[in-house]
Protein backbone atom coordinates (compact mmCIF):
# COMPACT_ATOMS: atom_id res chain seq x y z
CA UNK A 1 0.00 0.00 0.00
CA UNK A 2 1.10 3.57 -1.11
CA UNK A 3 1.25 6.32 1.34
CA UNK A 4 0.67 10.11 0.54
CA UNK A 5 2.47 12.26 2.84
CA UNK A 6 -1.50 13.87 3.26
CA UNK A 7 -2.78 10.55 4.07
CA UNK A 8 0.16 9.51 6.77
CA UNK A 9 -0.28 12.85 8.15
CA UNK A 10 -4.26 11.75 8.49
CA UNK A 11 -3.41 8.10 9.76
CA UNK A 12 -0.78 9.39 12.41
CA UNK A 13 -2.81 11.91 14.04
CA UNK A 14 -4.83 9.88 16.94
CA UNK A 15 -6.78 12.23 19.84
CA UNK A 16 -5.40 11.71 22.92
CA UNK A 17 -8.64 9.15 24.46
CA UNK A 18 -9.39 8.84 28.06
CA UNK A 19 -7.20 11.77 29.72
CA UNK A 20 -7.37 12.06 33.35
CA UNK A 21 -10.38 14.80 34.15
CA UNK A 22 -11.19 16.97 36.99
CA UNK A 23 -14.82 16.39 38.97
CA UNK A 24 -16.35 18.70 36.28
CA UNK A 25 -14.84 16.38 33.81
CA UNK A 26 -12.43 18.43 32.31
CA UNK A 27 -8.95 17.21 30.25
CA UNK A 28 -6.24 17.30 32.86
CA UNK A 29 -2.35 17.86 31.92
CA UNK A 30 -0.74 14.11 32.37
CA UNK A 31 2.51 12.54 33.25
CA UNK A 32 4.82 10.51 31.84
CA UNK A 33 7.67 8.90 33.19
CA UNK A 34 10.66 7.64 31.39
CA UNK A 35 12.41 4.38 32.19
CA UNK A 36 15.69 2.87 31.25
CA UNK A 37 15.27 -0.66 32.59
CA UNK A 38 12.18 -3.37 33.64
CA UNK A 39 12.96 -2.92 36.81
CA UNK A 40 12.02 0.58 37.00
CA UNK A 41 8.65 0.05 34.69
CA UNK A 42 8.03 -2.26 37.39
CA UNK A 43 8.37 0.35 39.76
CA UNK A 44 5.47 2.40 37.91
CA UNK A 45 3.09 0.02 37.81
CA UNK A 46 0.10 1.02 40.12
CA UNK A 47 0.78 4.24 40.57
CA UNK A 48 -1.48 5.28 37.67
CA UNK A 49 1.33 6.17 35.28
CA UNK A 50 -0.24 5.44 31.57
CA UNK A 51 2.49 7.41 29.48
CA UNK A 52 5.81 5.67 29.74
CA UNK A 53 8.58 6.97 27.90
CA UNK A 54 12.00 4.58 27.37
CA UNK A 55 15.94 6.06 27.18
CA UNK A 56 18.81 5.92 28.78
CA UNK A 57 19.85 8.65 30.84
CA UNK A 58 23.37 7.71 31.06
CA UNK A 59 24.31 8.24 27.74
CA UNK A 60 22.81 11.79 26.59
CA UNK A 61 19.46 12.98 26.09
CA UNK A 62 17.50 10.95 23.59
CA UNK A 63 19.92 7.55 23.89
CA UNK A 64 17.96 4.22 23.29
CA UNK A 65 17.54 1.34 25.93
CA UNK A 66 17.76 -1.96 24.82
CA UNK A 67 15.07 -3.54 22.45
CA UNK A 68 14.45 -5.87 25.21
CA UNK A 69 12.95 -3.24 27.27
CA UNK A 70 10.71 -1.87 24.60
CA UNK A 71 9.49 -5.93 24.10
CA UNK A 72 9.27 -6.44 27.88
CA UNK A 73 7.37 -3.45 28.95
CA UNK A 74 5.50 -3.71 25.35
CA UNK A 75 3.47 -6.71 26.77
CA UNK A 76 1.63 -5.03 29.23
CA UNK A 77 -1.54 -3.26 27.75
CA UNK A 78 -2.78 -0.09 28.82
CA UNK A 79 0.01 2.20 28.66
CA UNK A 80 1.35 5.00 25.92
CA UNK A 81 4.50 4.18 24.85
CA UNK A 82 7.51 6.17 23.40
CA UNK A 83 11.30 5.28 23.45
CA UNK A 84 14.18 7.21 22.06
CA UNK A 85 16.51 6.55 18.91
CA UNK A 86 19.21 8.57 19.82
CA UNK A 87 20.50 11.78 17.63
CA UNK A 88 20.21 12.35 13.73
CA UNK A 89 23.78 13.42 13.53
CA UNK A 90 24.77 9.70 14.87
CA UNK A 91 22.32 8.13 12.58
CA UNK A 92 19.49 6.14 14.19
CA UNK A 93 21.03 4.03 17.41
CA UNK A 94 18.52 0.83 16.78
CA UNK A 95 17.36 -0.56 13.60
CA UNK A 96 13.44 -0.01 13.19
CA UNK A 97 12.50 -3.11 12.65
CA UNK A 98 13.23 -3.95 16.31
CA UNK A 99 10.37 -1.27 17.61
CA UNK A 100 7.31 -3.80 18.84
CA UNK A 101 3.75 -2.89 17.62
CA UNK A 102 2.93 -1.94 21.20
CA UNK A 103 4.91 1.48 20.71
CA UNK A 104 3.21 5.04 19.84
CA UNK A 105 5.79 7.45 19.63
CA UNK A 106 9.13 7.49 18.28
CA UNK A 107 11.81 10.23 18.32
CA UNK A 108 15.77 11.03 17.42
CA UNK A 109 16.80 14.66 18.52
CA UNK A 110 18.23 16.78 16.17
CA UNK A 111 21.44 18.58 18.11
CA UNK A 112 24.42 19.52 16.12
CA UNK A 113 22.10 19.38 13.06
CA UNK A 114 23.94 22.47 11.84
CA UNK A 115 26.82 20.45 10.59
CA UNK A 116 24.49 18.62 8.23
CA UNK A 117 23.48 20.31 4.96
CA UNK A 118 20.99 18.42 4.14
CA UNK A 119 19.35 17.69 7.65
CA UNK A 120 15.55 18.60 6.76
CA UNK A 121 15.80 16.13 4.12
CA UNK A 122 17.52 13.54 5.98
CA UNK A 123 15.00 13.95 8.94
CA UNK A 124 11.91 13.82 6.88
CA UNK A 125 13.00 10.92 5.40
CA UNK A 126 13.54 8.88 8.33
CA UNK A 127 10.01 9.94 9.46
CA UNK A 128 8.55 8.77 6.44
CA UNK A 129 10.50 5.32 6.76
CA UNK A 130 8.62 4.64 9.55
CA UNK A 131 5.37 2.26 9.30
CA UNK A 132 2.34 4.00 9.72
CA UNK A 133 1.73 2.50 13.29
CA UNK A 134 4.46 4.81 14.69
CA UNK A 135 4.30 8.62 15.55
CA UNK A 136 7.29 10.38 14.83
CA UNK A 137 8.21 13.38 17.12
CA UNK A 138 9.55 16.63 16.88
CA UNK A 139 11.87 17.14 19.72
CA UNK A 140 12.62 20.80 20.12
CA UNK A 141 15.99 21.63 22.20
CA UNK A 142 15.06 24.43 24.50
CA UNK A 143 18.92 25.35 24.72
CA UNK A 144 19.48 24.64 20.91
CA UNK A 145 21.43 27.29 20.61
CA UNK A 146 23.78 25.49 22.71
CA UNK A 147 23.75 22.52 20.83
CA UNK A 148 23.43 23.16 16.97
CA UNK A 149 19.61 22.37 17.07
CA UNK A 150 16.80 24.07 14.91
CA UNK A 151 14.81 26.42 17.09
CA UNK A 152 11.89 25.71 17.66
CA UNK A 153 9.66 27.61 15.72
CA UNK A 154 11.09 26.48 12.58
CA UNK A 155 10.55 23.22 13.81
CA UNK A 156 7.11 23.76 13.90
CA UNK A 157 6.92 25.14 10.47
CA UNK A 158 8.59 21.79 9.53
CA UNK A 159 6.35 19.75 11.25
CA UNK A 160 3.22 20.58 8.55
CA UNK A 161 6.16 18.90 6.09
CA UNK A 162 5.99 15.16 7.78
CA UNK A 163 3.77 12.50 9.57
CA UNK A 164 4.39 14.11 12.69
CA UNK A 165 2.23 12.92 15.54
CA UNK A 166 4.03 14.57 18.94
CA UNK A 167 5.80 18.05 19.73
CA UNK A 168 8.21 17.56 22.67
CA UNK A 169 10.35 20.85 24.23
CA UNK A 170 13.27 19.29 25.74
CA UNK A 171 17.11 20.10 26.97
CA UNK A 172 20.03 18.89 25.49
CA UNK A 173 22.41 19.55 27.30
CA UNK A 174 20.77 18.53 31.36
CA UNK A 175 23.38 20.31 33.15
CA UNK A 176 22.83 23.60 32.02
CA UNK A 177 19.28 23.71 34.29
CA UNK A 178 15.92 23.15 33.37
CA UNK A 179 13.80 24.17 30.29
CA UNK A 180 12.58 27.37 32.24
CA UNK A 181 16.36 28.48 32.76
CA UNK A 182 16.66 28.67 28.73
CA UNK A 183 13.06 30.07 27.55
CA UNK A 184 10.36 31.82 29.22
CA UNK A 185 7.04 30.04 30.22
CA UNK A 186 5.16 32.41 27.82
CA UNK A 187 6.87 31.30 24.59
CA UNK A 188 6.80 27.97 25.92
CA UNK A 189 3.08 28.14 25.69
CA UNK A 190 2.80 30.11 22.73
CA UNK A 191 4.93 27.10 21.29
CA UNK A 192 2.50 24.36 22.86
CA UNK A 193 -0.17 26.14 21.60
CA UNK A 194 1.01 26.60 17.96
CA UNK A 195 1.45 22.58 17.91
CA UNK A 196 -2.04 21.78 19.42
CA UNK A 197 -3.43 23.79 16.70
CA UNK A 198 -2.04 21.56 14.23
CA UNK A 199 -3.17 18.84 15.96
CA UNK A 200 -0.63 17.29 17.74
CA UNK A 201 0.02 15.60 21.06
CA UNK A 202 1.92 18.08 23.12
CA UNK A 203 4.68 17.09 25.68
CA UNK A 204 6.69 19.89 28.21
CA UNK A 205 9.84 17.88 29.80
CA UNK A 206 13.54 19.14 30.11
CA UNK A 207 15.22 18.29 32.84
CA UNK A 208 12.23 19.21 35.18
CA UNK A 209 12.10 18.60 38.94
CA UNK A 210 9.34 18.68 41.27
CA UNK A 211 9.60 22.48 41.83
CA UNK A 212 9.38 23.40 38.55
CA UNK A 213 5.77 21.38 38.01
CA UNK A 214 3.56 24.30 38.99
CA UNK A 215 5.01 26.46 36.23
CA UNK A 216 5.52 23.72 33.56
CA UNK A 217 1.37 23.06 34.52
CA UNK A 218 0.43 27.03 33.73
CA UNK A 219 2.16 26.24 29.68
CA UNK A 220 -0.63 23.97 29.27
CA UNK A 221 1.04 21.06 27.73
CA UNK A 222 -0.99 17.33 27.09
CA UNK A 223 1.67 16.14 29.26
CA UNK A 224 4.43 16.35 31.36
CA UNK A 225 7.48 14.47 30.96
CA UNK A 226 10.09 13.78 33.74
CA UNK A 227 12.76 11.83 34.87
CA UNK A 228 15.14 13.53 37.39
CA UNK A 229 12.15 14.52 39.60
CA UNK A 230 11.08 11.05 40.32
CA UNK A 231 14.31 9.38 40.91
CA UNK A 232 15.99 8.53 44.24
CA UNK A 233 18.76 11.59 43.04
CA UNK A 234 20.60 11.88 39.73
CA UNK A 235 18.79 11.72 36.97
CA UNK A 236 20.36 8.21 36.37
CA UNK A 237 19.88 6.62 39.47
CA UNK A 238 16.52 4.82 39.98
CA UNK A 239 13.01 5.71 40.13
CA UNK A 240 11.16 5.99 43.58
CA UNK A 241 7.89 4.98 43.41
CA UNK A 242 6.87 7.15 45.97
CA UNK A 243 7.96 10.26 44.07
CA UNK A 244 6.28 9.10 40.80
CA UNK A 245 2.72 9.15 43.09
CA UNK A 246 3.66 11.97 44.49
CA UNK A 247 3.82 14.17 41.50
CA UNK A 248 0.97 12.50 39.53
CA UNK A 249 -1.14 13.99 41.99
CA UNK A 250 0.56 17.08 41.48
CA UNK A 251 0.18 17.59 38.41
CA UNK A 252 -3.66 15.92 38.02
CA UNK A 253 -4.32 18.49 40.86
CA UNK A 254 -3.19 21.70 38.94
CA UNK A 255 -4.10 23.95 36.40
CA UNK A 256 -6.16 21.99 33.52
CA UNK A 257 -5.60 21.85 29.82
CA UNK A 258 -7.57 24.89 27.81
CA UNK A 259 -8.82 26.49 31.07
Amino acid sequence: MLWSRRSLHLFFYQPITERPTDSKGTDLTDLMVSIQSEDEFSQLRGTGITWVDMKDPSHGALQPTPSSVWNSVGRHPGYRLSVALGELVDAPQSNLEEIPSAISFVKIGLSKVDQIADWETRWLNWCESLSPHFKPVVVAYADHRHCGAPAPQDLLTLAAKAPIGGFLIDTYDKSRGSVFSHVDAAEITAWLTTARAKRLTTVLGGSLLQENVALALECRPDVIAVRGAVTEGARSASINQQRVIELLQQVHGGPHQGA
